[in-house]
């Protein structure tokens, strides 16, 4: 029977050993100081193994709260984030709309962060806006051109170059301009200030192939 109870108390040694090294404790740390008897030192084990399995639940809970805390400031993080970006508005907490503007240059950029429109003085001080696709490549142009003291115009652009212009003239004349790539080939027309009519056609060498009015012998 002794070499029973004895065998019984070496595996409970072996299990709350087993328990230490798996929550970190130190095997110092659970002794047994002289027992007087087996239901003294069972008692005296159940108390050290207790006292261990707190101070790991207690290490558990600082755990917990510190990946709570940890969670909350990233989830805080990204709706910032996502607020500075835009894409999270909250009302009553976005910035104010500015009343005015002013730059000396402006660029417009997709959401793929390329710029297509630009803004920006020509090298008279006059103002010109230009559109461009994907590539960066001029495509329309609107600007104020320096003939009489600045005339409103637009301009249409492909890959070879101006393909045509509506613009108003020095003369006060309101002009369509069609061109051919590399400007071969045209279709002006225009009406005068006085409100007379004019169109001309060209073929691709330049002669010319109608005009109305005709031009004079």
């Amino acid at each position: 029977m002794q070499n029973k109870a004895r065998s019984r108390s070496l595996a409970m040694m072996d299990g709350i050993r087993g328990i230490c090294r798996a929550l970190g404790e130190p095997w110092g740390s659970i002794h047994v100081e002289n027992p007087t008897g087996k239901g003294e030192r069972m008692e005296q084990e159940m108390e050290q193994l207790s006292r261990a399995l707190r101070r790991a639940q207690s290490q558990i809970s600082r755990l917990q709260w510190i990946l709570s805390f940890t969670i909350l400031i990233g989830l805080g993080a990204m709706g910032a984030g996502a607020y500075q970006l835009g894409v999270l508005p909250i009302e009553g907490l976005a910035p104010p709309m500015p009343r005015r503007v002013e730059a000396k240059e402006f660029g417009f950029y997709n959401r793929h962060d390329t710029r297509v429109i630009l803004e920006a003085d020509d090298k008279w001080g006059l103002p010109q806006l230009i559109f461009m696709d994907l590539k960066k490549r001029y495509r329309l142009g609107i600007k104020v051109w320096p003939e009489g003291n600045g005339t409103p115009g637009m301009v249409f652009y492909d890959d070879t170059g101006i393909r045509g212009n509506f613009r108003m003239e020095e003369d006060g004349s309101s002009v369509l301009n069609l061109v051919g790539a590399g400007k071969k080939g045209e279709i002006a027309l225009a009406v005068s200030r006085d409100g007379t009519p004019r169109l001309k056609m060209t073929d691709g060498t330049g002669k010319v192939v109608f005009e109305a009015p005709s031009a004079s012998p």
